[in-house]
């Protein structure tokens, strides 16, 4: 059994979220990954894996904030770059879409996801315009 000290600490609030994530229980996962943020204001794991589990819940816009925020700390955070480019597209907002694929493909270039990404995005965007 963990100490409460532990289960207070912000890794443990990641750990507990990622198991109910796991789960399928994303509103508890949720919980742990606002409590982890909480305590630790800088935990980038913590702020994407908010952001996934927001996603996951169709919850968009929040989703972007939070990738928005875990770049903020870390802005080599290519999963965070890519993930944010598919909850704006997913929301309609394919220019700044395909800005965040830029950025994956210019931390990563190899990465065929975020040129698939931006690919489908410009697509969109060429559609609606």
């Amino acid at each position: 059994m963990a100490k409460p000290e532990q289960e207070r600490s912000a890794p443990e609030q990641l750990r507990r979220g990622i198991r109910f994530a796991e789960l399928g229980r994303l509103e508890e996962a949720l919980k742990c990954y606002e409590e982890a943020t909480r305590i630790e204001p800088r935990f980038v794991y913590a702020w994407y894996n908010k952001g996934f589990v927001l996603q996951e819940l169709g919850r968009f816009e929040q989703a972007v904030e939070c990738y928005s925020e875990a770049i903020n700390i870390d802005p080599s955070h290519v999963s965070a770059w890519y993930s944010k480019g598919v909850a704006l597209a997913k929301v309609g907002r394919h220019r700044e879409a395909i800005e965040c694929f830029d950025q994956v493909l210019r931390l990563d270039p190899n990465l065929t996801l975020g040129r698939e990404a931006k690919k489908k995005a410009e697509e969109e965007l060429k559609r609606i315009t």
